[in-house]
């Protein structure tokens, strides 16, 4: 990446004529990408046109598709996305999100990151944010764009105002470390397939003390976040009897 007055001496030195509106449009929409830049002036250039900002605007979806700014920050914008609805910052999500539809993006794959971060980085939180990233993936495969783009603006602005958690992030990986580890333990016998002393939590009224590890451990961390906080409290509540 490079900075304006960078971009702006090498656009000179190309000699190409436009006004001075396409010219700011043409560094800016580069991203810091000298390639880039240069990639979408040469597609306008092969036109045999004045080059106009309606031009590079118009032209700018068929260089990103040949390697213009967006194609090469692909990976970098994806991260930005994820990082601002983490961070709840809608207004940032939503910037990427548009910088991502404007790059060309799949809608499925915007979606597919989407259901992700919801299971990871809102989980039990709110339960609901996998539902409706998840119904959010199935509409994009079937409507496409345009229309797309309001599906994964709901999804995005939803995630954003949601309250955060990665405590089923933190507990797997915690859980397969240990496996991984060697930490491999008897299941109880009561727990075994044609063991008769396992205790049926329904016939004591949905929970009955019983050890379901031959060993105690601790992998999963309520956080007092949402709906998970109610989530923790249940469990503390249960277990303390």
């Amino acid at each position: 990446s490079i900075g304006h007055e960078a971009l702006e001496d090498l656009l000179v030195r190309t000699s190409v004529e436009m006004d001075e509106e396409a010219r700011e449009y043409l560094i800016a929409s580069s991203g810091g990408d000298a390639r880039a830049m240069l990639k979408l002036l040469e597609v306008s250039i092969a036109l045999n046109k004045p080059i106009t900002l309606a031009l590079l605007k118009s032209l700018r979806p068929a260089a990103q598709s040949l390697g213009s700014s967006e194609a090469g920050v692909h990976y970098d914008l994806a991260s930005a996305l994820i990082k601002s609805i983490r961070g709840s910052d809608p207004d940032a999500a939503i910037y990427y999100l548009a910088r991502l539809i404007e790059g060309g993006e799949p809608p499925e794959f915007i979606a597919r990151r989407l259901v992700i971060l919801s299971s990871e980085d809102v989980g039990n939180a709110n339960p609901q944010a996998l539902t409706l990233c998840t119904s959010a993936m199935t509409s994009v495969k079937m409507i496409g764009y345009p229309e797309s783009r309001i599906i994964l603006a709901q999804a995005v602005i939803y995630l954003c105002a949601s309250p955060k958690s990665n405590t089923a992030y933190n507990a797997i990986n915690a859980a397969q470390s240990a496996v991984k580890n060697g930490v491999i333990l008897d299941i109880p016998e009561h727990l075994r397939q044609q063991h008769k002393g396992y205790l049926y939590p329904h016939d004591f009224g949905g929970w009955v003390e019983q050890k379901y590890l031959s060993k105690p451990l601790k992998f999963v961390e309520f956080k007092n976040s949402g709906y998970e906080a109610k989530m923790g409290e249940w469990i503390e509540k249960v277990w303390k009897k």
